[in-house]
């Protein structure tokens, strides 16, 4: 918990942004969790993804590299990241870190959620009102609980992706690609710094049966996001 505060009083947030450097591809990427972010630093960092323990073994051992903002002997380099629709995301994050159907999930071993943390508990359940252990916790409710927690000590799973762009279109040197078009945005990042193909890592079932959301919780996302929504181009 004192590491989150720390990171409140230095940066603003409890989760500060992450900028990967590739210093053989002249590349830097900005994360954005739950936007492919294991398959781009896999792509990113292949010797390291390859000797990994495990997803989660892999994450902490590059977050140890990261940067949290871009560093000065990379300011010529190529700044990207990806993006995606925010309730898609939102959707995505349900499902892996609440009902734990990532790939990451109980079956490999790992740690199910990042949300169960001491301090994200007692986030959700003063700001939302929830128990965020609950695997059986509604869409819904989730939701409804996100929607009350500001920014700055949101998890980056569920925290807004206006933050990343704007520090991408800092670089002189950038693109934005989308979730959506993955493939095709993914080969214009090749094109500029030969990187390899990307290695789709821990997807989740769609299960939209249990993630379809109701006109009230469309409309908490829609006010939740709404910066991500106007500077992201995605329909509400």
């Amino acid at each position: 918990m004192l590491d989150y505060l720390a990171q409140l009083a230095r940066h603003g947030r409890i989760d500060p942004l992450e900028f990967y450097v590739s210093e053989a591809h002249r590349a830097v990427y900005v994360e954005n969790a739950k936007v492919a972010c294991t398959a781009i630093k896999a792509a990113m960092f292949p010797a390291q993804f390859a000797q990994s323990a495990g997803q989660d073994a892999f994450h902490e051992d590059l977050r140890a590299g990261a940067f949290h903002r871009l560093p000065a002997n990379a300011s010529d380099y190529f700044v990207f990241t990806f993006v995606r629709h925010p309730l898609a995301r939102l959707q995505s994050c349900y499902r892996d870190k609440v009902r734990g159907e990532g790939a990451a999930g109980a079956a490999s071993g790992e740690s199910r959620s990042i949300l169960h943390r001491r301090f994200h508990r007692s986030i959700f359940a003063a700001w939302g009102g929830v128990d965020i252990r609950d695997d059986k916790l509604p869409f819904d409710r989730f939701a409804k609980a996100v929607s009350s927690i500001p920014d700055r000590i949101s998890d980056r799973h569920f925290a807004s992706q206006i933050r990343m762009v704007e520090a991408v279109e800092n670089a002189a040197d950038h693109f934005v690609g989308r979730m959506e078009r993955l493939e095709d945005d993914w080969e214009q990042v090749r094109a500029r710094t030969g990187l390899p193909a990307l290695v789709r890592a821990n997807r989740t079932r769609s299960g939209h049966d249990q993630t379809a959301p109701d006109a009230a919780t469309l409309r908490l996302i829609s006010r939740r996001y709404a910066r991500d929504f106007a500077a992201l181009g995605y329909e509400r």
